[in-house]
């Protein structure tokens, strides 16, 4: 029989470890670092529409001129489709993960955390997407 305890700790930590960042928490006085955040916020809330306007309109001007629809421009239509994505959708999640970030301190429930988790992975396949999209308009 064995008389140890499992592996497991029983400890209930309101501590989610995506919120954490790294080198750890922020603590209230760290006003630049909270600064800078706020920087990134607004930042990504100005280019959002930006990117999601121009991005379109590149895929509107390919799919309605027919003097557009080269291979090139396709695929250009095809990338830009892709980054518009990511201002609809991977802009305001960064936006989000980090404004909880700033809200939160490093302490959420498992409700946030499970959030901010499935935020992170969403962006993680926006990016790839983009990436290996680019890449694929850099090889042909």
């Amino acid at each position: 029989m064995n008389s140890t305890a499992s592996s497991h700790s029983n400890h209930t930590s309101t501590e989610c470890e995506v919120v954490i960042f790294p080198g750890g928490r922020l603590d209230r006085t760290a006003t630049f670092a909270h600064t800078m955040l706020v920087l990134v916020i607004v930042m990504n809330v100005i280019t959002c529409p930006i990117t999601t306007v121009l991005n379109a309109l590149v895929m509107f001007a390919v799919k309605t001129k027919p003097r557009l629809k080269t291979k090139s421009n396709v695929a250009l239509g095809c990338l830009a489709s892709t980054d518009c994505i990511i201002g609809v959708i991977g802009q305001p999640l960064f936006s989000t993960e980090i404004a909880v970030h700033i809200i939160l301190q490093g302490e959420a429930c498992s409700t946030y955390c499970t959030i901010i988790k499935l935020a992170k992975e969403i962006l993680r396949i926006l990016a790839l997407a983009f990436l290996f999209h680019l890449a694929l308009m850099n090889a042909t």
